[in-house]
């Protein structure tokens, strides 16, 4: 399956005013225009390191070579080349680089988020230390309409369609993510067929994502038709 990757990392579901203004977990409670702060952190922020099928040994032939040879004469497997990276390098209050990210705008029915997603840095944005940060925000600067009426609040979604794809290879990030009811970061891959196929049958690999009512948990999940 051939991926691109999108990161919403704040998306606010099902989220009443109660959601905002206070974080669990003795954690500080937050500003009441701010609803939370994600950011990627230590190096490599984002990679892609390619790997091919025929690159190394399969796994029956790696078995087949520990018992009919010694393990020092077994194949090595080849390392594997970056084929992407951002390390968010930039000055503070930047917007992301355009040649790898696309910043999606709207709201999103399909799953009952709360927020419109705005383009611009005014909810993505670099720190000016090699971090994105990405805030969701109770606000509504410009009456942005949802499709429940009148959104109540503000985010950000990327993602790498018509920048970059990728089939084999092993996918790092390194992320903070906030707590709190109503909170829903994630960081995902979708086939790049989904414009013609549709959702599920495109496919769906969820690298992380984590549900503010389940702080300690992480999920990775697939999707596809059937």
């Amino acid at each position: 399956m051939t991926t691109w990757f999108s990161c919403a990392y704040m998306s606010l579901r099902a989220c009443s005013s109660t959601c905002i203004g206070r974080e669990s977990h003795g954690l500080p409670a937050l500003t009441p225009a701010t609803a939370a702060v994600r950011r990627l952190v230590p190096r490599p922020r984002v990679a892609v390191h390619r790997t091919d099928p025929g690159a190394s040994a399969s796994a029956e032939d790696r078995a087949a070579d520990s018992t009919a040879r010694p393990a020092a004469t077994a194949r090595p497997a080849k390392a594997a080349a970056v084929t992407f990276s951002d390390e968010f390098d930039g000055a503070a209050g930047s917007a992301v680089n355009g040649s790898k990210w696309q910043i999606e705008t709207g709201d999103n029915v399909n799953n009952h988020e709360r927020q419109y997603y705005t383009a611009g840095n005014s909810n993505a944005a670099l720190d000016g230390q090699g971090h994105l940060v990405i805030t969701a925000r109770r606000e509504n600067p410009n009456n942005y309409q949802c499709w429940y009426g009148r959104c109540e609040y503000t985010s950000a979604r990327l993602n790498t369609s018509g920048k970059f794809t990728t089939t084999y290879g092993r996918v790092e990030a390194r992320m903070k993510v906030p707590r709190g009811q109503g909170m829903w970061p994630a960081f995902w891959m979708l086939g790049n067929d989904i414009g013609q196929v549709g959702w599920p049958n495109s496919g769906e690999i969820d690298i992380m994502e984590n549900v503010g009512f389940e702080p300690s948990m992480v999920h990775g999940t697939l999707h596809g038709p059937g």
